[in-house]
Parts: C-alpha cells; structure tokens; sequence
C-alpha cells in the first residue's frame, strides 16, 4: 500500500512538470493597406502580460505591432503566476490579425481541518469553508476564525498542482467588548430612515448579553432593552426615540447607556462594559424623502430651498421610459445615476451620470455636476446660489452647458414652492445664452410627500428674450421606510411642445446616511 501511494505521488509530480496548456483563442483578420507587411494586435484579460514575438518581448498587453514580415511567427504571452501561451501564427501581407487569448493561472491545492468544523477560513479577504481549496500556487497566508475563539494566522506555500495541508485548532476566546461608536448625537424620532434613530455599534469576542437604558433629563427610566445573546462579533443596540409605550419623547437630552456582560461561564477580562453618551432629541431636525434636481437634491425641476438639515450623503439610480405621445410605437428609455453630499453648513455637491436612448434621437449620455450654497436659516424663506453644468458631446439634442441661478424658496419642510431663475451658457451645434425658470410646489410628510414642478427655457437672448420649447412638467410621488436607508421615488413627466409632445415615466431607488 505504502508502494502505491509512493506511485501516485511520483505520478503527480511528473504531471506537474509535463503539463502543457492549450489557450482558448480568437483570431480575426482583415485586409489592410500595409506595404505588402503585416500587422499584429494582441489582447489578453491579464493587462500586465508580457508579449513575445519570435522569442523577443515586444511589450505588454494590449499591443498592437505593425511592420511584420509575413509567414509563419511564434506568439508567447507571459505573466507571472500563470502559465505561458504560446501559438504558432501564420501571417499574411497586408492583413491586420487581432489575436484574443487568456492565460490559466498556476494553482494548487490546500487541504485545510478546524476545529470547530463552523470556522471560516480567509485568505485574501475572500472567506472559504474547511476543506480542500485550489488557491494561487505560492506562499499565502491563511487566517482560521470562528466566533467565541481566537484567530491563528498561518504561512503557507502552496506548490504548483500538488496538495500541501494544514491542521488548526482553536482556543476558546475571553470575552472583551470594544470599538463603542454612536451613529448620531442629535436626532428626530419622527424622521424615516436611519435619520430617526440613534444606534451604537460595538464588536464582542464571545457570546454574551447587554442591556440598553435610557434616561432622561429628570433622571427617570423611559426606555430598557435586553439585547443579546451575541452569535456574530458585530453588534449594534438602536434607539428610535420612543418611550416603553412607543410613544415619541419630547426635545431634550437624554443618557443612552449599554451596558455589555459575558455569558456564564465564559472567561472574561471584566465582568461588564459600561458605555454612555449624551443623546439630543430634537424635532427640528426634519429630513424628507427628496427628490433628484439635476445632481442635487429637489424636485425634478427646481432645487430643494433650504439649507440641509444635517449632514448627509445618497445615491440614487432612476430607470425610465420615455416616448412621443401621437407615436406609441416611438418608446426610448435611460438610466441616470447621481452622488449628492449635502453639509449642515449649507453647501451641497453633486455628481450626475445620463445614459439615454431617446424615441426621437440616438443614444446620447452625459454627466452633470452641481453645486448649492445656502443662507442660514431664515425661517420660512429659503435662499441660495446655485452654480451647474452638463458636459456632453454639445450635438442637436444633447446639449452641454454651464448655468448659474438663484435658489429661492417660501413655506417650511412640510410645504412649500420654490422658485429657480437662471441664466447659462449653452453648446448645442454651436453656442448661445440663454435665460430659464423652474418652480415646483411640494408637499411632504416624514415618510411620504409629492411634487409638481415645471421648467421653461428660453430661446437665444441674442434675438431677444422669447420662450423656449419645450415646456417640462413632472409630477413626483416619494416614500422614505422607517428604520431603512432607502427611498423609492416615482416620476411621471410630460414635455409640451408644438413638436411632438414627450412623455417620461420613472422609478428610483435611493440610499443614504
């Protein structure tokens, strides 16, 4: 028996320095006015590969080469860690041939016991259960965790083709609570989302239990959570600031308390962990499921008006259909992505991406930028500059511009109109100025509101002021979860004109802190 397994692991080896790797091509040629000479284009998904030619390294992928005597030439693509491509190519006069190839990367095989069973083993920050894994041929390091037990840590080498393997047992781990952070110190109980809670994250080593109390101004107990037991080293205790009863607690400064034992049992450096923090209720403090206003936050056509309430930052992603109203067979669509940061102090940024297939023109696609600087609070008057751009290819319906408007609101949070003069420059198969108007009226509550807003732009103010087609409208339906960082937003849009008329339907799904 001893004499068989001998046998095949001589066999393993050998096949080891016997393999050869065939690569998957793909080759294309076309004709070309080269002199009578032939040129070469190599392409390979491993970008740091090396080219050979004829026993000489020309480069690194992707490569094109020109000047090549025709006939027959030897190909070869290197990369350390990988297996080497090598293909005979026969090249013809005045033809371009595009060669396409991969290389396989040189693996072998890690056979890996824990105990207990239920550990994860990392390696590369990619997770593994126990068991036999085909890893990179090489050194690697191999960490073995599983919750309620410390980690070890391993360097291995892991021969090409072949098995190397590893045992690990692990220690039971004291218990230890550390890293205590507070989402926010300030917060509405009424916002939705994550605006409306406060939440204390901390990581655990073994399992165990914590008691979350909150007190407030008075020194009385409103609020007592028994949280655990532990499963996983990451935790978190919210509060979302309700009494035992559930009923919202009045503005002032409440003391949020976690307090975090072991279970019984269990080996422990202390016998609890106490963290406190001072927590601001404060109903003024209002967020409301938003809009996207170009790549701010707003109505569809006009800007939010006032200052941002906190800090704040989201993403959305909108997926649309649009189409020409007398044409129901005319139905394009697109998708627009934006990043928006909005600061407490008044200044917010965004970052807009167009990917368009309109019914009446060809793919077109865009970026836009913006940037809004608002006046402190004013009570029930909004004001602010805001500074935008488009960049775009500047062509008949898709054009780039750069404009800057006043941001004027009236009414609170809850309600109110807005009203956005501007005036820009503008690219569109040449260049003009031109003049533009959006308002928007918005109705709103924490979890859900609605907008009309509408926009007009002008003709070029070189021939005098006269307005524009078309004229844009676009009705709003928004819905922000409690508990949840998202918000769904639903857009119906019309975009009159003596031309055909268009219409836009949309939904989009945000996410933010």
């Amino acid at each position: 028996m001893r004499r068989i397994f001998l046998a095949i692991f001589i066999l393993a080896a050998a096949s080891s320095f016997s393999y050869t790797w065939t690569p998957a091509l793909g080759i294309k040629v076309e004709s070309a006015m080269l002199g009578g000479l032939s040129s070469l284009s190599v392409q390979c998904e491993v970008r740091a590969a090396s080219v050979w030619l004829d026993h000489q390294v020309r480069g690194s992928v992707p490569l094109d080469l020109t000047g090549i005597t025709p006939g027959e030439h030897t190909l070869a693509l290197r990369a350390d860690g990988y297996y080497d491509a090598v293909i005979t190519l026969s090249l013809a006069a005045d033809t371009k041939t595009t060669v396409t190839t991969s290389l396989q990367l040189r693996t072998g095989f890690l056979d890996i016991r824990v105990d207990p069973p239920s550990a994860t083993v990392v390696i590369d920050d990619e997770s593994w259960s126990p068991g036999i894994i085909e890893l990179p041929a090489g050194q690697q390091i191999i960490t073995v965790k599983a919750f309620g037990y410390q980690e070890q840590s391993f360097s291995v080498y892991v021969p090409e083709r072949l098995f190397t393997s590893i045992s690990a047992t692990l220690e039971t781990a004291p218990f230890e609570a550390t890293g205590f952070s507070l989402s926010h110190d300030r917060f509405n109980p009424r916002n939705a989302g994550l605006k409306g809670l406060a939440q204390v994250s901390y990581y655990v080593t073994a399992e165990g239990t914590a008691e979350l109390a909150i007190t407030d101004p008075e020194g009385r107990h409103i609020h007592h959570a028994e949280l655990g037991p532990f499963d996983d080293w990451y935790q978190s205790s919210n509060w979302n600031g309700r009494d035992n009863d559930g009923k919202p607690v009045p503005d002032g400064r409440y003391t949020l308390q976690l307090t975090v034992k072991p279970a019984a049992g269990l080996e422990f450096y202390k016998e609890s962990y106490v963290y406190s923090e001072i927590i601001n209720v404060d109903s003024t403090l209002v967020m409301m499921p938003t809009g996207t206003y170009g790549a701010l936050n707003g109505s569809a056509h006009a800007p939010e008006p006032f200052a941002p309430a906190d800090d704040g930052f989201r993403i959305e992603s909108l997926l649309y259909a649009s189409g020409l109203v007398a044409d129901a067979n005319a139905v394009g669509g697109g998708v627009a992505l934006s990043a928006i940061l909005s600061l407490e102090a008044g200044v917010d940024a965004g970052l807009g991406l167009e990917f368009a297939s309109p019914p009446d023109a060809s793919t077109i696609t865009a970026v836009k930028l913006g940037f809004r600087f608002s006046a402190p609070d004013l009570g029930l008057l909004g004001l602010g500059a805001l500074v935008e751009g488009r960049i775009s290819d500047a062509v008949a319906g898709n054009p780039a511009w750069v404009r800057a408007g006043a941001s004027l609101g009236l009414g609170s949070p809850f309600f109110n109109l807005v009203a956005l003069p501007h005036i820009g420059a503008y690219w569109e198969d040449g260049l003009t100025a031109k003049a533009g108007l959006g308002a928007a009226l918005t109705v709103s509550g924490y979890y859900l509101g609605a907008s009309l807003s509408g926009a007009v732009l002008s003709e070029a103010l070189s021939g005098g002021f006269a307005p524009g087609w078309p004229i844009q409208t676009a009705l709003e339906l928004r819905f922000a979860p409690p508990r949840l960082p998202l918000s769904f937003r639903a857009i119906a849009g019309l975009d009159w004109s003596p031309a055909p008329t268009t219409w836009t339907a949309g939904f989009a799904i945000s996410g933010g802190f």
